[in-house]
This record gives C-alpha cells, structure tokens and sequence, in this order.
C-alpha cells in the first residue's frame, strides 16, 4: 500500500468523540483526490427498491440528510473533473458540484443541521484539528462530512480552471507524515439554526411539529451546500416555484448561538436567493435560466415561477422588512405581471396548446386552457405587487393592481365556479377549461382550497367547498381507506396523467404534496372549522412523531402508506404544513400594518403562545379565551411567562 493510517478513538474533556487519524507514506506517490474517512449518511429512507425500478434502499429506513451552515466565502468546490464523471451519472454532474465542497479555515468548527426519519432531537458538532471539513452530497443517494488532512500544506482546491479537467495532483513523499482528528459530538438541535417558536396545549403535536419543521428548515430543504438555494429534495435541483421557504420564514426564527466558526444562516440565505432569483428577470418580465427558467429546454412555459417570485417577496418582505430590496426591483416585478398581458383574455390567464405547452407545479399534469390554479396564483400575485407598491410609496399604482386582480377575481367566479362541479350540490371551482372548451374537475387541493385561502371564494362559496370536499372525504375513507393525516393532491382521480395504475395510489391522487395540508388548515380555519383543522394537523404530526413524513421516496398512497415512484428521496416543500399551525390554528397573520389574530382557538386550548417576525421584528402572541395579547420582544426564542404562570 502507498500509505498506511492508524486511527485512534477517545474522549476529549468535554465528552466529545476524538477520531485521530495519521498517515505514513511508504514511497513516493501522486494521487489525484486524497481525504480521511468521514460519515456517510444515507439519504433515502426507503426499506424496499422504489417503485422506478432503483435498487439503491436502505433496510433500516434511518435516513438522514445533513446541512451545515458556513459563510459562503468559506466553502470552495474541490475539483472533481468531468473525465471522473463515471460515478456521477450526467444528469447529477450539474447539481452535484456545489455540494462538494471544502471549510477551508484550518481548525474549524461546525454544527450539522440533521433532518432524520426518526424522532431526533440531536444535531452533530464536528471539529477539525490539523486539518479541514469537508462536506460532499449526492442528490437521492448520500452526504458524507469528514476531514481533509494537511499534507504537507497541499489542500484540496485553489486550482485553476484548466486544471479541473485534469484532476488535482497531490505528491507525497516517502517517509511523509500526516496527522489530525476530527471531534464529533452531540448538540441541542434548538440551540442553532431556524426553530418554530410555539407553546400550545397539544404538546406531542407542538413537538412533532417542531421537529420536523426545525429538521427540515435548516437540513432537508436545501440544495446547494455552496450557494445555499431551496428547492424539492437535498443536494438536488433548485426550483424557482416554490413558495414554500417563504412560508417557513415567517413562521421560524432565529436561535442565537452560532452555527459555525464562520456562521451563515437560513435567514441571509434566503436573502440571497430572492436577490438570485430577482438578477434573473429579463427586461421581458421572464426569468431566463437556472432551474428558474420561464421556458425549459422542451419549450414549456412556466408563468407560475413568475407569479410565485412575487409571492415570495411579499412574504420575505412581511418577515423582513427589507424595503430596500422591494424598491430596487419594484421596475422587474411589474415587468412579470406584464409580460402576461398577451396571455390576459376576459381578464383571465388562458394558454392556447398550439402556441405552447404549460408547465405547472404539478410536473405530471400539463393542462392547457384557462387553469384555475394558475388564476388563484395570478390573483394572489397582483395582490402581493400591490402590497409592495404600498410599501415603496407608489400607492396609485398599487390601487391600479388591486383593480386588476378585482377584475381576475370576479372573471374567475362567473365562468370557472360550479354550483354542481361534482356532482348534484356539490359545489367547487373547475381545474381547467381545455382549448376546445371542456371542463375537467379533479377537485384539486391547489385549486379549491388556495381559492379560499386567497380570498377567490366568498362565504358562500368556500362553506360549498369544504362540503363538497367533507362527503367526498367520507367516501374514501370507506372505499380506501384514507387515513385524512395529509391533505390529498385530488379528491377525484386526474385521468390524464401517466403516473397512475389504478385510483388513489401516488403522484396526484394520493398525498406525496403534503404541502396542500398547510391551505386545507387554512380554508377550514377561516371558515370556523378550527376543531376539524386541528384534527387534521393533529394526524399530521402524529405520523411526523414517527418519520418526519420522510420516508420512501416520500411518495404516498391514499393510506398514507410509503410508496417509492421515482427517484426523488422526499419532497421539501411540505415544510410549509408546520406554519399552519401559526397562520391558522393560531390565527396569526403578518400583515403590512402589523401582526393580526383572527377565529378562536380550537376546544379545550385554554391558550397558546408563538414568537413570528413581522417587518424586521419579533412579536410574541399570547392568545388566551378571554383575549390575546401582543408585545414586541428583543429575541424570539425566549418566551416570557405571562402573569400568574411560574
């Protein structure tokens, strides 16, 4: 062998595990990648091979995804040349590459942020002595933390770009020696990090939510250990559509100890990356590329990227405060409202299929025609633009917008509404209208309970929904089984999608976007159906107690029961479910003016307590029978007693 190492295992003075590692050369050597051992941590979760056919499965379902939270300025990207790229199929190369990636302070320190399948309220402390962390992520397969020895001052990166494609070489030589140890330890996972700051009389409900929204808001949800991007699943894609981490942002704050040597945090990221994604609007309103590309390399268009960007920033905007970033990009935003004027047909968003084919969220159910769920969104944007115009003083054009979205709304009740959209008095919104004028209704979660929770529906309307929506529930329940712990993509079978081999089983009719759970608590909420909205957040987080929904390939069917389609380990965007419980079992709401409350409490809640940001501060909520109080607080995780509690 070229080199032999020694390992030594101990206990230093404060309890941590000491792995100390040297290295003896035995002649002269070049190598191209050199490092020490390291954890390795699978990512899927899954007992059996996933139903796409991958045999990669993990018996023990123990699986873990890891995040650490370094300045960016820190982290470089080793080299790691395409002529290797054998053991990254091309389809990875792209989203592998910032996520291997080099601490590259000596010495340094970092808490690994864990989102597990297991109850877990533990976070891993690694520290590097004589050497340097390194982090490598390989989307629907493994991360792995470890430690890079100093050899001789050669350490990983630092190369030119020509040399990428040669690999790095590294020589030792004979007689050379190496030594280090990595320190690995255990750390509160509520000491670091983005938490959910609640206290309420369900306490296996406020833990099990707790820990899955603390899990994934600092671990499971991003996909970029360099640039720190959200997106669907670990080490993966980062997608533009996703309103889902703005969500998550009002609803955590920040813990106060740091995260690292160099601490970043999930709050800058997220800053970052609406400055990311708002550098990519064109001067035609589109969003040119990445993986926010308004039209893909097949030719799709995605105007929801738009319309959610918006979104986004209103949110990020409410938690922040940050009107500078608004006013520096006020000109773009309404260049993306406006790029979808030719589009605009009896004040409605319409998509002919001769011109092109839509892409929605829904990645396996492409409508064309005038779809409900993009009109919610449109509704919802141009309220967002108007909220933003407000805040930067532009208020007659905010009012310009807010008539448009009037005109939207009242457009979208006259010609997409059905008194009988299911059936004799089962009233709802169709999803689509195709080109040739049919109608189809699936009663899509994303349509009739956004219709709601954005204000599309009237009284009358969102009470017809829910019982729409309640019947149908009672019948699946006894046909299926439904176990009502998730909200279900669709309460009929969609017939045009290629995923399904019989009714109710993954993909659009069973509950793999657990994130429509966080509007059906919202519409229920908002309509007086506080008791059954916190049931069904109650079953959430029982199943959340038991694997964080993060189990399988996070595909479900209509039984809740893990059932592996493809290959994607777990869908991030169901963080958002956890805010529910702010926005409305609580009934908190962040608004321009202020933090609101609205409804009551659910039976038997003799109070309940949250901290959430509002315009760059922290408010604490104390909602008691007899009335609710609210203060601004210095910090958000320390809660104070109201009087008379010890």
């Amino acid at each position: 062998a070229p080199v032999i190492e020694d390992w030594r295992f101990c206990l230093d003075p404060n309890g941590d595990l000491r792995w100390e590692i040297s290295q003896t050369w035995q002649r002269d050597c070049e190598v191209r990648q050199s490092a020490a051992p390291g954890l390795f941590f699978n990512l899927r979760a899954n007992a059996v091979p996933t139903g796409s056919g991958q045999r990669r499965f993990n018996p023990e379902q123990n699986g873990v995804a890891a995040m650490w939270w370094v300045c960016p300025e820190m982290l470089e990207t080793p080299p790691y040349p395409h002529g290797q790229g054998e053991l990254l199929p091309p389809y990875f190369l792209s989203c592998e590459s910032s996520n291997h990636v080099v601490y590259h302070r000596r010495d340094a320190w970092a808490v690994a942020k864990l989102y597990t399948s297991f109850p877990n309220d533990r976070d891993l402390f690694l520290q590097a002595s004589g050497g340097y962390l390194f982090r490598r992520g390989k989307y629907n397969s493994h991360n792995e933390l470890g430690l890079l020895l100093d050899s001789g001052g050669q350490r990983y990166g630092g190369v030119s770009e020509a040399s990428l494609y040669r690999g790095r070489k590294i020589e030792f030589a004979k007689g050379a020696t190496a030594r280090a140890a990595l320190i690995i330890g255990s750390r509160a996972a509520t000491d670091t990090g983005h938490q959910l700051a609640v206290e309420i009389p369900d306490k296996p409900m406020e833990r099990s939510l707790a820990l899955f929204y603390n899990g994934l808001a600092n671990a499971g949800m991003w996909t970029s250990q360099q640039g720190y991007g959200t997106g669907n699943q670990v080490d993966g894609w980062m997608i533009g559509t996703f309103w889902m981490p703005a969500v998550a942002l009002m609803t955590g704050v920040e813990a106060r100890a740091p995260l690292s040597a160099d601490p970043y945090s999930p709050r800058a990221a997220w800053r970052a990356e609406m400055e990311r994604m708002l550098e990519l609007v064109n001067a035609k309103g589109e969003i040119e590329h990445g993986f926010f590309w308004q039209r893909n390399r097949e030719g799709h268009l995605t105007p929801e990227a738009g319309l959610v960007l918006l979104v986004r920033l209103e949110m990020y905007w409410l938690a922040t405060g940050d009107t500078a970033l608004v006013v520096e990009h006020l000109d773009k935003l309404a260049r993306i409202l406006d790029a979808l004027v030719p589009y605009r047909k009896d004040d409605l968003l319409v998509f002919d299929r001769q011109v092109h084919k839509l892409l929605v969220y829904f990645d396996a159910w492409r409508p064309d025609g005038t779809v409900t769920y993009l009109n919610n969104w449109y509704v919802r944007a141009q309220q967002a633009f108007a909220t933003l115009l407000t805040a930067a003083g532009r208020q007659r054009e905010a009012a310009q917008r807010l008539a448009q979205r009037e005109a939207t709304l009242r457009a979208m009740n006259r010609l997409l509404w059905d008194d009988h959209a299911f059936g004799q008095g089962r009233g709802g919104y169709v999803d689509f209208i195709d080109p040739c004028g049919k109608r189809h209704g699936f009663f899509c979660s994303a349509t009739e309970y956004l219709a709601i929770a954005f204000g599309v529906a009237d009284e009358r309307q969102a009470a017809a929904i829910l019982k729409t929506a309640d019947e149908r529930i009672a019948e699946l329940t006894r046909q299926f089984g439904y176990r009502g712990d998730a909200t279900l993509d669709t309460l009929w079978p969609v017939e045009s999608t290629s995923q399904e081999e019989y009714p109710f089983t993954t993909y659009q009719n069973g509950s793999v976007l657990n994130c429509w759970t966080y509007f059906e608590v919202l519409a229920r909420c908002r309509c007086g159906e506080v008791d059954r909205a916190c049931e069904l957040l109650r079953r959430f987080a029982e199943h959340a107690g038991r694997t964080n929904w993060f189990e399988g390939d996070s595909a479900f069917n209509i039984r809740s029961e893990p059932h592996g389609w493809g290959h994607e380990p777990y869908l991030s965007d169901q963080v958002a479910v956890a805010a529910a419980l702010i926005h409305g079992i609580l009934g908190i709401q962040q608004t321009p003016t202020g933090v609101q409350v609205y409804g009551r409490l659910p039976t038997g809640w003799e109070q309940a307590r949250a901290v959430v940001p509002c315009l760059g501060k922290h408010y604490e909520v104390l909602r008691k029978r007899e009335g609710t109080s609210i203060r601004q607080v210095e910090h958000g995780l320390k809660m104070t007693p109201a009087k008379g509690e010890r």
